[in-house]
């Protein structure tokens, strides 16, 4: 049986959020592909339009949005116009270069989103910053990746354990280091780890000695 090892709090003390940050091997970013397919959460300010988000929250250039992200779509729909289109509380964000042909035809998994790292204490609502759930496909994946997971990002903990468990043996050993709120954790734990214990929400960190700027 595998063993289980519980974060390292008081008994009950459920914190709103922790932070991770894993040192990653620079070969070893499709790895978290999955996570950003299924979406993450990232922040904006409220009814900031999908411009501006992607230029002043993600940090890409006019150059990038225009030749690269040439599918968008907001709630399940297509957007037409990305400065016309404003993000709200709970929105879904799908960023694609080429979008699949079974997404076109079905529409595949697109809901809005409840839960929000400014839900827990009044610092996090100043400036009316909201968060939303942000999904990158395809092509994209390789590009953003690196730049997302770098800035850091929000993971539900029970989704961050699901795939944590969904990795192989090769998982720890692209690693270089795993630190909870600057605490080292062994890398042969990593999996194992009941992250919903810990907090609601974990904030991801990743970072390689040698990632692309984008």
């Amino acid at each position: 049986m595998t063993e289980q090892h519980h974060c390292i709090t008081r008994p009950g003390e459920q914190k709103p959020a922790v932070e991770l940050r894993l040192k990653l091997r620079a070969d070893r970013w499709g790895v978290f592909y999955p996570l950003l397919s299924a979406g993450v959460l990232a922040r904006t300010v409220e009814g900031a339009n999908v411009r501006t988000t992607l230029l002043r929250e993600l940090g890409l250039s006019e150059e990038y949005v225009s030749r690269r992200v040439t599918t968008v779509f907001l709630d399940g729909k297509p957007v037409p116009d990305i400065d016309a289109a404003l993000l709200m509380p709970g929105s879904v964000l799908a960023l694609s270069g080429v979008l699949p042909e079974p997404f076109l035809r079905h529409g595949v998994g697109w809901k809005r989103y409840s839960d929000s790292p400014q839900e827990h204490g009044s610092a996090s609502r100043e400036a009316a910053r909201i968060s939303y759930r942000l999904k990158v496909f395809n092509i994209l994946l390789g590009d953003l990746t690196p730049k997302l997971l770098g800035s850091g990002v929000f993971v539900q903990s029970r989704e961050l354990e699901g795939f944590l468990a969904g990795q192989d043996d090769r998982f720890p050993q692209g690693l270089d280091g795993a630190f909870m709120d600057g605490a080292p954790i062994p890398l042969s734990q990593m999996r194992n780890v009941r992250w919903s214990e810990c907090a609601r929400l974990i904030k991801l960190i990743v970072t390689a000695d040698s990632a692309e700027s984008r």
